[in-house]
């Protein structure tokens, strides 16, 4: 005997899976500077990354890390992500909200780029960690470059 769903709880699946959809819609795929538009006249450029991890600390990645600058929501960066956002010149404080990680820093002027990369980290040993995180670095062009040809 099949049981229909209550009005209620039909509406709310309704509604939850359209939020996901917006949000699955919502994620940028990987970008390459090469197929990256010119930034905007007057911008700066932030760049975020996350780098596939070796297999026995994949497994210990439990979350997707929500990248914030200056306390505002930037976008989500699981394992091979790569993403960019253009932004007003200025000073841009980048973090990971809910990890007590390393926060990147980057003063941006216009036309500049910066690289954010988003690093997963353990205290303790590899079988039991005490504590997990990320956190966000800023490097140099030319290593994330690198690192993200190493990911292809």
């Amino acid at each position: 005997m099949r049981r229909s769903l209550t009005p209620g709880l039909h509406r709310w699946l309704q509604w939850a899976a359209g939020l996901l959809l917006i949000v699955v819609a919502g994620t940028q795929p990987l970008v390459t500077a090469a197929a990256a538009p010119q930034i905007p006249a007057g911008a700066a450029r932030i760049w975020f990354y996350q780098g596939y991890e070796p297999p026995g600390r994949a497994a210990q990645v439990t979350s997707i890390p929500t990248v914030v600058a200056n306390g505002t929501y930037v976008g989500q960066a699981p394992p091979g992500t790569v993403f960019y956002r253009d932004v007003p010149p200025g000073h841009y404080d980048i973090t990971i909200p809910g990890f007590s990680g390393r926060s990147a820093h980057f003063d941006g002027g216009a036309d500049q780029q910066a690289c954010g990369k988003l690093v997963f980290w353990t205290t303790g040993g590899h079988d039991a960690p005490n504590a997990q995180g990320f956190s966000a670095l800023l490097v140099p062009e030319q290593i994330a470059q690198a690192e993200l040809a190493e990911q292809r």
